[in-house]
């Protein structure tokens, strides 16, 4: 059973470290892959199945966040590559600003609870909405700070804007119906956006295609449930309402970046 759950796990994680700058991969590549393979071999012999679920949703986190910052250092031709991600981040004073406003909107829910039975929120709620507020400011932060750019920033927040309410809609009341399979989809867009930035080196020119790539795979999205869930709440116009505004948030981003790569102004060097 461990060789069924660890050599896959070892290939997908091959795989995503070619996402990484080739410079990167050169010198820490080989010892990634054995970092990562004893610490499955670890997780899977102390806590079975469990260990190796959450080792991986630890190291999606880490990998996500890493890749950002390995691409935006190695566009600016930076050699701090090997700087702890910790150390970046705490060098970085908006990150406090991050957290606090974090904080902040978590008291909505919170005294929501205090005044009304309508507000029913568990420990693991708070901890979700904290780490996907908390992850869509840093995640900006990261991006935004290191371009000139007027266009380019407000891009990458229209973009985080939309993943965050896709995010929040889906884990709050789900985008169609309840416990309904085409909400799965929706991860799939978000990877589109995702994967799509890391493959354009966050040149403006290739974020542009990247989220208008998006744009169609999330009309993929809505046509598919259109034509398969018509039923499903919030009803056919509902569905078409509610994909149709995030489909014009991924455009308007994509033309924003348009624009920014127009500008030729895009890199803070």
């Amino acid at each position: 059973m461990s060789n069924i759950l660890i050599h896959p796990s070892e290939r997908i994680y091959d795989f995503l470290l070619k996402f990484y700058p080739e410079n990167y991969r050169v010198e820490f590549e080989e010892e990634m892959k054995y970092v990562f393979s004893e610490s499955l071999k670890d997780a899977y012999s102390e806590h079975g199945e469990q260990g190796i679920i959450v080792l991986w949703a630890r190291t999606m986190i880490d990998t996500g966040k890493s890749l950002v910052i390995q691409h935006l250092e190695d566009q600016k031709g930076s050699n701090v590559m090997k700087i702890k991600n910790t150390d970046f981040l705490m060098q970085n004073k908006a990150i406090l600003w991050v957290a606090l406003g974090t904080c902040l909107l978590l008291l909505i829910p919170l005294i929501g609870m205090l005044v009304s039975s309508e507000w029913n929120w568990g420990f693991f709620d708070f901890i979700f909405m904290g780490a996907l507020i908390f992850g869509t400011g840093l995640t900006f932060v990261l991006v935004a700070r290191q371009m000139n750019n007027h266009y380019y920033r407000i891009a990458v927040g229209v973009a985080g804007v939309a993943g965050f309410l896709i995010l929040w809609v889906n884990a709050a009341v789900e985008i169609i119906g309840d416990d309904n399979p085409a909400n799965l989809m929706y991860l799939g867009v978000l990877a589109v956006a995702f994967f799509g930035a890391i493959l354009a080196r966050f040149k403006a020119a290739g974020m542009a295609r990247a989220f208008f790539a998006t744009a169609i795979a999330h009309t993929l999205v809505a046509v598919i449930t259109l034509i398969f869930y018509p039923s499903a709440t919030p009803g056919p116009l509902g569905i078409l309402a509610l994909n149709a505004f995030f489909i014009m948030l991924w455009v308007g981003s994509a033309l924003l970046f348009q624009r920014a790569s127009a500008t030729n102004s895009t890199v803070n060097v």
